[in-house]
């Protein structure tokens, strides 16, 4: 399992990675600026970064199409 501190979040609708102090410090609170959702974990079983979701493997295996950090699984 991969170890990130807990001062990154997943938000647990799309599954995006933030940084939660630079969330909070650019949107007030804890809101996904993506989906919109509020809801986040600090437990996650593991990152993927995804640059180019047309060609990557991964990016469909896991149902991706946008470019970003996302967790592979919430614990």
């Amino acid at each position: 399992m991969l170890f990130l501190p807990k001062v990154y979040v997943v938000c647990s609708k799309c599954l995006r990675l933030f940084d939660k102090k630079k969330l909070i410090d650019e949107k007030g609170r804890l809101e996904c600026p993506y989906c919109g959702n509020t809801k986040f974990v600090d437990s996650f079983g593991g990152a993927i970064l995804i640059l180019d979701p047309e060609k990557s493997i991964i990016a469909k295996k896991i149902n991706k199409s946008e470019k970003g950090i996302f967790a592979l699984g919430l614990e």
